[in-house]
């Protein structure tokens, strides 16, 4: 069994993601004209077919919180883009500065999941999701997601490096990662 192709950049950081070339480059070899693909959090990204960004400033169809437009979805997609806020503290600016009340769910671990939930239950197999973040927990193997690629972007002293996680979905319940050990 083979693992997923696992790559390191280095890089500077960019408040919307996908402007960073090395993340542009994977976005171009996975998601293709787009069709099919829903990005919740999509800042000013045109990538996806169906996309969403709370903030009403950006070029987005929808301006509505992720987890009430995930559920609006349609069945099927080809696949979605996570690069939602990263921190508490980047949730709680971007919330506020878009006149959101913040509540102890948008800042809890529940936030992501509740997205992710819904959006890998909307994903057909065989779709892609791609995540980004701090962590390279990406939708996982609970959820019937394959790690394919992972993507670490390294933005030097003082930084995170932000995780790019690229996953395909199986048509069958996947078992725990198998003991590499033998």
């Amino acid at each position: 069994m083979t693992g997923p192709v696992l790559r390191r950049v280095r890089c500077s950081p960019d408040r919307y993601t996908y402007r960073i070339p090395a993340v542009g480059a994977l976005l171009a070899r996975y998601v293709g004209d787009g069709a099919g693909w829903a990005d919740p959090f999509a800042g000013l990204s045109t990538l996806a077919e169906y996309r969403n960004d709370m903030d009403p400033t950006t070029p987005q169809p929808s301006h509505v919180d992720a987890y009430e437009w995930v559920r609006t979805l349609p069945d099927g997609l080809a696949g979605a883009l996570l690069d939602p806020p990263y921190s508490r503290e980047q949730i709680s600016r971007h919330y506020r500065a878009v006149a959101h009340k913040v509540t102890a769910l948008d800042t809890s671990n529940r936030f992501l999941a509740r997205v992710q939930d819904v959006l890998a239950a909307k994903t057909r197999s065989g779709g892609l999701a791609i995540s980004l973040g701090w962590t390279g927990l990406g939708l996982g193997r609970g959820r019937r997601f394959e790690e394919v690629e992972v993507l670490l972007l390294v933005h030097g002293p003082g930084h995170y490096a932000t995780h790019a996680v690229v996953e395909r979905k199986a048509d069958h319940v996947l078992e725990d990662y198998p003991d590499e050990a033998g």
